[in-house]
């Protein structure tokens, strides 16, 4: 659709009054034609003025779309430019990553993640360069230094001309899908595209003397001093852009031998180096004896529509990249718009012409029915509806879906036609039913186990789980346990000795602590070796713990122990009796060999 500036919608001011020579060499009858001239380009620009303003209208509706579409999705959104400079983000990003808006502006990439993953985020910017398309899962680095784990999906954005502008992405919070595999909310921000009016200036360029004639409007807009303006060619031209100046000359040119109304876009280029769009339109203005004399219009600066048009492009292929299904329709369900991500998920060919088809076309029967009877009434009454349905794939099969429908109003309030996006949720299903069947396995595996098993918080060292084992060791049910901590089950007299015991273990300076006394529910005491492991849960650091009960063990070994302490005893005592014999015997050699000198 093309764009007509915002300002088109002020009134063209009148072109101003005939210049005084003219006027006094002309007679009556000339000023007479040069006043049905100029009335004649009042018309025009009236004409302008209502082209502009049902321009105007279509825009607005075509961003109303683009905001309200974005803002439907629940994901983090993002888009970058190709030095890495932010373009844009969504409201989730900032809410999650915890920074402000003045902070993501200075903020790269990079900047998001730590270790290993910023050199796996960088090589997926490198794919994303060479193949167009990328995904890779890291952990997102929020402002209080949480480390968030998410899939992100980026894709190449080009302009019209194939050109890369950069790329842009969304991500996907997998905390929740680690838990079940997959855990999907869309959510994209509203953007905020809205045109600002539009400045305009009127101008003349007099053929005749070769000088241009501006107001104060058109000198701000192309940042020349009014002051100091003489008309000439060379200033105006000094302020426009260098590759635009060969074509206003032409344009110039082509009025003059055609009398067709000028028309051109260009830059200019103020004195601090910004750059800005101008939009000029003109009329050639002749003499009663058909001499030109003057070319007589206006400017306005379309700077920020130039803008809206790259927000716009950028917008419209971030959509079309997307690999969610995102479409529209009306409020009779016929099909409006759909990207390629659509198309491709239900297997129509890119091609395929959807202005036929309504959304029931495109779902089994129970799903229309859930959408017209919850999602339609829900949308109309809260803005958005999300649920789970199923889409029809062209093979005839079904599979599960996420749908987020969202009622679009006008400036009235009254619903004017729906916009949904859809997620595939076959691979979340199916992980769903792998993680099921895990958890009872684990389940089963743990409480199974003949050693007892215990998960403290490392930090405040109670309990998050006990197997059936440990509560049988302990006398404790599921419930009454899970209400404990670590010095809830050891003597008192040895709380010293286990809480050194447990935090080398957190530490992971050892993990088996042997002959552990330990307390049970009736007051008996009984031991028992520990051996340990670190864990995450949650984001905190657990202690695992399995517990063998070595009582008898125990028991035995202190029987052990004190027989071993009496046999040596005795064994001391009958050496020492042996060595006295044999120094007495030593006397008496002594002794027979004196009375043998003698």
């Amino acid at each position: 659709m093309a764009l007509i500036d915002k300002s088109k919608e002020e009134l063209i001011q009148e072109i101003g009054l005939l210049n005084k020579r003219i006027a006094e060499i002309e007679n009556d009858r000339k000023q007479q034609q040069q006043q049905q001239q100029q009335q004649q380009m009042l018309l025009k620009n009236e004409e302008f003025k209502r082209l502009n303003n049902r321009a105007k209208e279509e825009l607005e509706r075509e961003q109303n779309l683009l905001k309200s579409t974005l803002n439907a999705m629940t994901d983090i959104f993002y888009a970058f430019d190709k030095n890495g400079k932010f373009l844009i983000w969504n409201d989730t990003f900032r809410k999650v990553s915890g920074y402000s808006d003045e902070e993501l502006h200075a903020m790269k990439p990079q900047d998001f993640f730590t270790g290993e993953d910023i050199g796996r985020i960088a090589a997926s910017v490198e794919i994303i360069w060479k193949d167009g398309v990328s995904k890779e899962t890291a952990n997102f680095v929020i402002k209080d230094g949480t480390r968030i784990p998410y899939e992100f999906t980026g894709a190449v954005m080009k302009d019209s001309a194939g050109n890369i502008m950069g790329f842009s992405g969304t991500g996907r919070d997998l905390t929740e899908s680690r838990k079940v595999e997959q855990a999907l909310h869309f959510n994209m921000t509203k953007l905020d595209l809205a045109l600002k009016s539009s400045r305009m200036g009127v101008w003349q360029f007099n053929i005749v003397e070769g000088k241009r004639i501006f107001d104060d409007q058109v000198c701000f807009l192309l940042g020349i001093d009014p002051v100091t303006f003489r008309g000439s060619k060379d200033e105006f031209l000094a302020r426009v852009h260098p590759e635009d100046r060969e074509r206003i000359t032409a344009g110039l040119a082509h009025t003059l031998d055609t009398g067709e109304i000028y028309e051109t876009d260009y830059r200019v280029v103020w004195t601090d180096g910004s750059v800005h769009y101008i939009t000029a339109r003109g009329e050639l203005i002749r003499d009663n004896n058909g001499v030109a004399q003057l070319i007589s219009g206006v400017i306005w600066d379309i700077t920020e529509r130039k803008q809206m048009d790259d927000e716009k492009s950028r917008l419209l292929e971030i959509i079309e990249q997307s690999p969610d299904f995102i479409g529209t329709c009306d409020l009779q369900g016929n099909l409006q718009y759909h990207n390629k991500g659509a198309k491709k998920m239900v297997g129509l060919p890119q091609d395929a012409d959807l202005s036929q088809m309504k959304y029931t076309d495109m779902v089994p029967a129970w799903a229309a029915k859930l959408v017209g009877e919850e999602g339609i009434p829900t949308a109309i009454s809260q803005g958005v509806w999300r649920g789970e349905i199923a889409l029809l794939h062209q093979n005839g099969k079904e599979f599960p879906a996420e749908e987020t429908l969202v009622v679009h109003r006008d400036s009235s309030g009254t619903p004017k036609f729906f916009s949904a996006i859809m997620r595939d949720l076959t691979e979340r299903k199916r992980a769903e039913e792998q993680l099921q069947k895990s958890e009872i396995w684990y389940k089963t595996l743990f409480n199974g186990s003949p050693e007892g098993i215990l998960i403290a918080d490392a930090q405040t060292k109670k309990f998050s789980y006990a197997n059936t084992t440990i509560c049988k060791m302990f006398g404790y049910d599921q419930e009454e346990i899970l209400k404990l901590g670590v010095a809830d089950i050891h003597p008192k007299e040895f709380w010293g000795h286990v809480t050194a015991e447990f935090e080398a273990q957190a530490r992971g300076e050892k993990t088996l602590a042997v002959n552990m006394p330990c307390l049970s529910k009736n007051g008996t005491t009984f031991y028992a070796d520990i051996s340990t492991a670190v864990l995450t849960l949650d984001g905190k650091s657990c202690l695992i713990g399995f517990f063998t009960d070595v009582t008898k063990r125990k028991e035995a070994e202190d029987i052990l122990y004190k027989q071993t302490r009496e046999l040596k005893i005795f064994y001391d005592s009958c050496m020492g009796r042996e060595e006295r014999i044999l120094e007495l015997k030593n006397e008496l050699a002594k002794l027979r060999a004196e009375l043998g000198r003698s």
